[in-house]
C-alpha cells in the first residue's frame, strides 16, 4: 500500500513540476517516463570565438550546436573546448564527461598530474595561462 502511495506522490510531483511555467520544459515519453529537456541558450562571444579559432568552417556549426544543447555551465564548456583541440570527437567525448560527472571534466582541463595543481582556470572568459604549451 506505501508503495502504491509512494508512486502516486511521485507521478503527482512530475505532472506539478511539468505544469509550471518557465524553466526546463517536462514532456512525458511513451513510456510515461519524464524526460527533461534543456533549452539551448546561445554561447558566449568568447567561447564562439574559441571554436572560430580551433574548428574548421565545416566543422563550427556542429561544435556551436553541441556546446548550446550541452547541460555545460560556461566553464564546462570552455574545459571541454580546450581538451577537444579542434577535434569534434574530442568535443563530444569531452561533453559527455562533463554530463557524466563536471568535476572530471575540470580536473582533467585545468589540473596538471602529478602533483594535482591547478595550472589553468577557464572560470574567467578566457584563460589566464595559454591553453596549449
Amino acid at each position: 500500500m506505501s508503495l502504491l502511495l509512494l508512486i502516486i506522490a511521485l507521478v503527482a510531483v512530475v505532472f506539478w513540476i511539468a505544469r509550471r511555467p518557465g524553466g526546463r520544459q517536462i514532456e512525458m515519453d511513451l513510456e510515461g517516463i519524464p524526460e527533461l529537456r534543456q533549452e539551448s541558450r546561445p554561447l558566449e562571444p568568447d567561447l564562439a570565438e574559441w571554436v572560430q579559432e580551433d574548428f574548421t568552417i565545416a566543422q563550427q556549426g556542429e561544435a556551436i550546436a553541441l556546446l548550446e544543447q550541452s547541460c555545460l555551465g560556461d566553464r564546462e564548456q570552455r574545459c571541454a573546448l580546450f581538451l577537444a583541440k579542434g577535434d569534434i570527437g574530442g568535443l563530444t567525448r569531452a561533453i559527455d564527461l562533463g554530463n557524466s560527472d563536471y568535476r572530471d571534466l575540470i580536473v582533467a582541463a585545468e589540473y596538471e598530474q602529478p602533483g594535482f595543481r591547478q595550472v589553468r582556470d577557464f572560470t574567467k572568459a578566457r584563460p589566464s595561462n595559454p591553453r596549449r604549451p
